[in-house]
């Protein structure tokens, strides 16, 4: 009898404890608030405190409204950083033409940077797809942005525009502007601004003379839509497509495994009609994955035949299912993805849970910590192979002049050997542009 009430006791203690901690999870009380408000820099804790908001974090539960209220204060309060934040607030609601209003007033504010958030909007956005404009605003990025990290990534996204030209979703009108609009956004060739001293029309300041702004840091988001337009993204799709090449082998052709995914999608319990409308359009869009010869149908056939490999026996409904909730992520917003997107989401479908483990996307979220993670172990290797000598100097709190350049030799050594591994492991394997692997590391290559 007392062994049941205790067992009781226990079970009732556990499920106070696991609702506390739920609770905890979801809502922050005004102390906790008032702890995390006052642990960031004076200048911009409105604004990471609606960061926490808006994009959730361990202690507080996502709340748009809440965000938008402390972005409103923060530029009240004269952080205009915060009409960035405002900006992608809006992108994430689905408010597109808010979304523009506030990226030009922070380019207004002198948030340069904000140039790439108006290309992608033009870039990506269904409705407002014009090419043309986003380049134009890539390309005054690259001039105007005063951090070296933001002209990086505008080339970055330059590049991935121009190498996705082809595809069928951007090859729409675009629509006709109004002529203040076209002023304003009439960018001139990036080789002729590069020489010249002038600003952008439709904006009060010069641009060259604004003073540099505070920038902050980029937002690491694992669910950003945009990843698959990403570089790191891609070139690792690619290697995955390359590898199911090389090792599937082709049991079914493609009139057949068509045939097999109509009547799977058939047989699902709800959204056969997005599903089968998807699979219309894999079928018909004749655009090709960058520059390989291979259609989305083509690696629609790639991946059913890989699934149906004797690698994947024991996981083939797993894989089914996941491939089938793939294709519905391809339509979103009542119309479908891009051709990227739906190369990405395809080849998804065996992302890490192949049997060979041969199809492995690198999201841009993921890449600086598997960065950091791979120069952990080579540090250690590297101090290892290091005299005895060196390796005490490194725990020293005082030290000699000549002390000091053995420290710091082996440092700079160390460096050069985490740029080689990162070479040879990224830039030659052509995952990712060696501008971009500089501008991940350096955030903390100087720090080891």
């Amino acid at each position: 009898m007392i062994s049941s009430i205790i067992i009781v006791l226990l079970l009732i203690a556990i499920i106070i404890l696991y609702g506390m901690d739920i609770y905890q999870q979801c809502y922050v009380n005004l102390e906790q608030e008032y702890f995390i408000f006052m642990n960031y820099s004076e200048s911009h804790r409105l604004v990471e405190l609606g960061k926490k908001y808006h994009y959730g974090s361990d202690h507080i539960k996502q709340d748009y409204k809440k965000a938008n209220e402390l972005y409103n204060l923060a530029v009240k309060n004269g952080d205009y950083i915060a009409y960035i934040y405002k900006g992608i607030l809006h992108l994430d609601m689905h408010e597109i033409d808010m979304a523009i209003t506030y990226f030009n007033q922070a380019i207004d504010k002198g948030f340069f940077q904000c140039f790439i958030n108006l290309g992608d909007v033009y870039f990506y956005e269904k409705e407002y797809v014009d090419l043309e404009l986003a380049e134009d605003y890539y390309k005054a990025a690259i001039k105007y942005s005063t951090s070296a990290a933001y002209k990086v990534i505008a080339k970055d996204k330059l590049d991935t525009l121009r190498l996705e030209k082809n595809d069928m979703y951007y090859n729409n009108e675009p629509e006709v502007m109004d002529i203040d609009t076209m002023m304003k956004y009439d960018m001139e060739d990036i080789d002729e601004i590069v020489q010249k001293q002038t600003p952008v029309p439709g904006y009060n300041e010069l641009l060259n003379g604004t003073p540099d702004t505070t920038h902050m840091e980029l937002e690491v988001r694992k669910n950003d839509p945009q990843n698959v337009h990403d570089h790191v993204v891609s070139n690792t799709v690619r290697r995955s497509i390359e590898n199911l090449i090389k090792h599937t082998e082709i049991m079914n052709d493609l009139s057949q495994t068509l045939i097999d995914i109509r009547k799977f999608i058939k047989e699902q319990d709800a959204h056969q009609d997005i599903a089968l409308q998807v699979l219309d359009h894999i079928e018909i869009d004749n655009t090709c994955f960058r520059d390989m010869k291979l259609k989305q149908v083509d690696l629609l056939n790639l991946v059913w035949n890989r699934i149906h490999n004797k690698c994947n026996e024991a996981v083939i409904d797993i894989l089914k299912k996941n491939l089938y909730n793939r294709i519905l992520e391809c339509h979103e917003y009542d119309s479908k993805v891009c051709a990227s997107g739906i190369f990405s989401r395809l080849i998804d479908t065996l992302n890490y849970c192949d049997g060979d483990k041969i199809v492995q996307i690198i999201p841009k979220y993921v890449l600086n910590k598997e960065l950091m993670g791979k120069a952990s172990i080579v540090s250690k290797l590297f101090l290892a192979e290091q005299p005895k000598r060196t390796r005490e100097l490194l725990i020293e709190y005082k030290l000699t002049s000549d002390e000091q350049k053995i420290v710091n030799d082996y440092n700079e050594r160390l460096k050069q050997k985490l740029i080689s591994e990162f070479r040879k492991d990224y830039i030659d394997t052509n995952i990712i542009s060696e501008d971009i692997l500089f501008l991940e590391i350096n955030k903390w290559i100087n720090y080891i």
